[in-house]
C-alpha cells in the first residue's frame, strides 16, 4: 500500500477545477435558497458570478501551465544542450 506522502506527490491539486467547483456549488446553494423563498436571486448577479468564476478559472489554469512550463524548462536545460549538439544526422 502507498504511503500518503507518495500519493500526494503523484496527484496534484487542480486549482482550476477546485475554483470552478466552488463557484458552481455557491450558485447551486443560491438557487436552492431562491427556491425556498429565503433569498431573492437576480440574473445579473448570476451572470456576474459566472463571469468572475470563469476569469478565476482561466487565470488559475494559466498560472499552473506557466509554472509547470518553467519547471520543465529548468529541469531540461542541461539535457537539451547535450542532445542538440551531438547528433547531426536526421
Amino acid at each position: 500500500m502507498s504511503r500518503p506522502e507518495e500519493v500526494a506527490e503523484r496527484r496534484r491539486v487542480s486549482w482550476a477545477s477546485l475554483v470552478a467547483g466552488l463557484v458552481f456549488v455557491g450558485l447551486g446553494v443560491a438557487f436552492v435558497l431562491q427556491g425556498l423563498g429565503t433569498w431573492e436571486l437576480e440574473m445579473s448577479w448570476v451572470l456576474s458570478a459566472l463571469s468572475v468564476g470563469l476569469v478565476l478559472v482561466v487565470t488559475v489554469r494559466w498560472a499552473q501551465r506557466r509554472r509547470a512550463r518553467r519547471q520543465w524548462d529548468s529541469s531540461h536545460d542541461g539535457a537539451s544542450a547535450d542532445t542538440d549538439s551531438g547528433s547531426g544526422s536526421s
